[in-house]
């Protein structure tokens, strides 16, 4: 979030960003008022949350990958269609994971998966298209998303775990 207060004539301005969105505000004041304000730039830090995907359908990770780029708050560190690639390249990284989005039905069933890189990520999301799963997904993971999922429901679940 940037926010930028300034002095314009007789007007107080503020502009404030925050995600895509720009507002800009201004405020008629005096003459000695607006000449006293001084031009004031302030950065307030945005918390990025690291994500991996492991999927084996690649039209499911290009959406994903969509989706993430737009929720503001997850920044992706990697994306595999194989999950044995996926595994050794987490379990490597010197570095725990926020968030990891991992499909079910793969060659190594994301249950697996899940258990294995628990240790490894604070967040997983199971990803299927198959609503049979819901008992199974929840007992091993935080949350279930059943595809075909919108942004808006990726970004309710990811700010749910990060409330």
């Amino acid at each position: 979030m940037s926010k930028y207060i300034y002095a314009f004539g007789t007007f107080w301005c503020t502009k404030l960003y925050y995600k895509s969105l720009f507002l800009s505000l201004c405020f008629p004041v005096g003459k000695a008022f607006a000449s006293s304000l001084k031009i004031i730039h302030m950065k307030i830090p945005i918390i990025l949350y690291s994500c991996a995907i492991i999927d084996d359908d690649c039209m499911s990770i290009a959406i994903l990958k969509q989706y993430i780029k737009r929720t503001g708050k997850l920044t992706l560190q990697c994306s595999f269609t194989n999950p044995r690639e996926g595994i050794t390249a987490l379990k490597s990284g010197s570095k725990k994971i926020d968030f990891l989005f991992l499909d079910i039905e793969m060659e190594i069933s994301g249950y697996d998966v899940a258990q294995i890189l628990r240790s490894h990520s604070r967040f997983i999301i199971f990803t299927s298209s198959n609503r049979t799963y819901v008992i199974n997904a929840l007992s091993n993971a935080n949350i279930l998303l059943i595809k075909p999922f919108t942004f808006m429901e990726l970004d309710q679940a990811v700010a749910q775990l990060i409330a």
